[in-house]
């Protein structure tokens, strides 16, 4: 397979070599030397074709040596109406020098995109095509390579499609510019929320095709909103997009930067409503946030102060001695009987043991790290316990309360 991050590598050459006999008419050797760049182009092309289309380079590849293939035939059809004409004897110098001349330009261009994307996979492929389409000043070659960009890049546009309106990221060869680090888990299976939204799905710059370098942060952030829409809001459905048929390639890239804004608009307000919406349909953060300033923020205090009251035999204690059932018991019961008792989320309440202390966890917050690790030492200076939790200052045991979202 091709190159470091799917550059492109060197193209074998495939030359051709005329051995004229004796007393060869110069003229016809002339002519022979003339044609023999068309052969060793279409040999170079077919080469390309033979190693590019098998199944680990991917379906860009795929695609454009479809396209390539194509022309190839339209080429060998061509040849079997000038073998017809030989045959006929109506077929002259003159008059296959005048058919060969287009097929001449053709594939002297496939050959030099050829050579640019060989042992290249995704975006890298679509960006050297464009590199030669640049280079090319006749309007033939650059009509040739935008329909060679066309149909390589209709299945990168789908990949593209399924990410920013499904949230699926389906990239079984690595082509795409987002990829995903299965490593980094999210919290449903023990990981921290901050590390999956930022690690999970990566941007990766080198493979981000050239005619989508303005919209990639909009990409990225768009099929991100609506994996989480879709994982938190199962049987969710949004309404088909109108605007999903504009994705596709055109030297006119507005069309394409407006469908992707438009998906963005679509994923984030999608994302943004469910966050809104009350439950059973939405995860209803204003809700929530007013539950922590209850407790958190202990606008309705009272439960704190009879916590401390009825605790505090079993907070003097050693981590190792305080029955962490006891403790929730009582955390629910100066719920219920305080006025925060009414709270729609009391029941998410539940207390833990840790071995840091909380200031330790909020400087560490301020900075935007993660919270400090029971299992490792921090730069706070929590301190590591085995099979029990570190007791706070004084020797006594230190209970956090914890609001863990039903949802």
């Amino acid at each position: 397979r091709g190159g470091a991050n799917g550059a492109a590598l060197p193209l074998p050459e495939v030359r051709f070599e005329i051995e004229a006999p004796a007393g060869m008419d110069a003229s016809m050797l002339q002519f022979l030397k003339q044609v023999l760049p068309l052969c060793a182009h279409r040999a170079t092309v077919q080469h390309f074709v033979s190693v590019q289309s098998q199944y680990e380079y991917g379906t860009v590849n795929h695609a454009l040596c479809a396209a390539i293939r194509d022309l190839l035939k339209e080429f060998s059809v061509k040849v079997g109406h000038l073998e017809t004409a030989l045959r006929a004897g109506t077929l002259s110098v003159a008059k296959l020098w005048y058919h060969i001349q287009p097929a001449m330009d053709t594939f002297a261009l496939l050959r030099r995109v050829a050579a640019q994307v060989f042992g290249a996979i995704g975006g890298s492929v679509l960006n050297g095509i464009e590199e030669v389409m640049a280079m090319s000043s006749l309007t033939v070659a650059q009509d040739l390579c935008e329909h060679l960009l066309q149909q390589a890049s209709r299945p990168y546009f789908q990949m593209v499609s399924k990410w920013i309106y499904d949230g699926r990221l389906e990239d079984p060869y690595g082509e795409f510019f987002i990829s995903e680090s299965p490593r980094v888990r999210d919290e449903r299976f023990g990981g921290p929320a901050a590390d999956f939204w930022q690690k999970h799905f990566a941007l990766e710059e080198r493979a981000v095709p050239q005619f989508m370098v303005a919209s990639r942060e909009k990409v990225l952030h768009a099929g991100k909103y609506l994996h989480v829409f879709y994982s938190a809001a199962s049987g969710a459905a949004l309404p088909e997009p109108e605007a999903r048929a504009l994705l596709r390639y055109s030297r006119r890239r507005r069309e394409c930067v407006e469908a992707i804004d438009a998906a963005y608009r679509r994923a984030s307000v999608a994302l943004l409503g469910f966050f809104m919406r009350p439950a059973p349909g939405g995860l209803d953060l204003p809700g929530r946030l007013r539950s922590m300033r209850n407790f958190f923020f202990l606008r309705k205090a009272d439960w704190f102060g009879q916590l401390m009251d009825t605790a505090t035999g079993e907070l003097e204690q050693p981590a190792v001695d305080v029955p962490l059932s006891r403790l929730e018991g009582l955390l629910d019961l100066a719920i219920r009987t305080s006025s925060a008792g009414s709270d729609a989320y009391r029941d998410d309440i539940s207390c833990g043991m840790h071995s840091f202390r909380i200031e330790d966890a909020c400087h560490r917050m301020s900075r935007g790290h993660s919270l400090p690790s029971d299992d490792l030492d921090d730069d706070a200076g929590s301190t590591k316990s085995s099979g029990s939790r570190a007791p706070a200052p004084g020797g006594g045991a230190s209970a956090d309360a914890q609001q863990q979202p039903s949802s």
